[in-house]
């Protein structure tokens, strides 16, 4: 889109509803619900000055303005979901006028209505799987024999029996994140629709808890939240003497099962992607 458009305002893309569902009572008169056809997308009049191109590269250099929008996108895809599925747009996805959103609806208008059919009746949640390697360690020292002591040896041989130590321990550490990574996927796959691992959060937006050595996203029928919510738990109990606990997050607008970079844009829609930094700096506001 030319960034120098003659329109005093863009529209703002927060994501694409089935027709037919109720739209959420923003309470604010910029807000709109375009339809096209058996969709219909939910949208904001923006001032074109503040989110042109040259306006928005600049104000994404600030965390803080990035952190604010992403909550307020946030927000407005969780009133979304309280109604029913919401293929959800990736942040600052922008159009000129309400016409090129329609168009950019009837473009994608079957791989839409396939996501939103996939969506009925689902919602994205989040497992973290966190390890205290120390404890884990220390579980896996226990019961291992490393062989005799080292008393009596020199210190040279001291220090590479020790080093060689190290290194079997080391390894049976990852092997063992290994087994109950298996596992965990072995228990879950059966009571979701979808199972996704996503990327480990940067460093700068990890709390201060254990770290993360497993991140998933899963698409989980309303319905089966009980069973799901067991399944963590005994994956906790039978791993809680490893060093290892699990977090759920969500619901969570469903980003990781709707390929959110095809799925609303066209040749003129735009907007940085959504990562999973702005997820984080959203968590982050909760």
């Amino acid at each position: 889109m030319d960034t120098q458009t003659q329109n005093d305002h863009l529209y703002y893309l927060f994501g694409v509803i089935p027709a037919g569902q109720p739209v959420p009572d923003f309470q604010r008169p910029s807000f709109q619900a375009l339809a096209q056809q058996d969709l219909v997308a939910l949208v904001e009049s923006v001032p074109a000055s503040e989110f042109s191109s040259e306006a928005l590269e600049q104000a994404m250099t600030s965390l803080d303005w990035v952190a604010c929008l992403a909550r307020k996108h946030q927000a407005v895809l969780e009133l979304a979901m309280r109604c029913g599925p919401v293929v959800p747009a990736r942040l600052c996805t922008l159009y000129s006028s309400a016409d090129s959103v329609r168009t950019s609806l009837a473009t994608n208008r079957d791989h839409l209505a396939g996501l939103l059919g996939q969506l009925q009746g689902c919602q994205e949640w989040g497992v973290k799987m966190r390890c205290d390697e120390g404890q884990l360690r220390r579980f896996i020292s226990a019961s291992r024999d490393d062989g005799p002591p080292l008393d009596g040896l020199s210190g040279s041989a001291a220090w590479i029996r020790a080093k060689q130590a190290e290194a079997r321990l080391q390894g049976a550490v990852e092997q063992r994140l290994d087994r109950i990574v298996e596992d965990v996927e072995d228990v879950l796959e059966p009571l979701v629709v979808f199972i996704r691992e996503l990327a480990l959060p940067p460093e700068g937006l990890r709390d201060d808890g254990s770290p993360i050595v497993l991140n998933l996203a899963v698409l989980l029928r309303t319905t089966g939240r009980h069973a799901f919510d067991g399944a963590v738990g005994m994956l906790g109990a039978r791993h809680e003497s490893a060093g290892v606990i699990f977090d759920v997050t969500g619901p969570w607008p469903p980003y990781s099962f709707c390929g959110e970079a095809e799925s609303v844009d066209d040749d003129e829609g735009r907007g940085p992607r959504r990562d999973d930094e702005t997820r984080g700096a959203v968590a982050q506001g909760d």
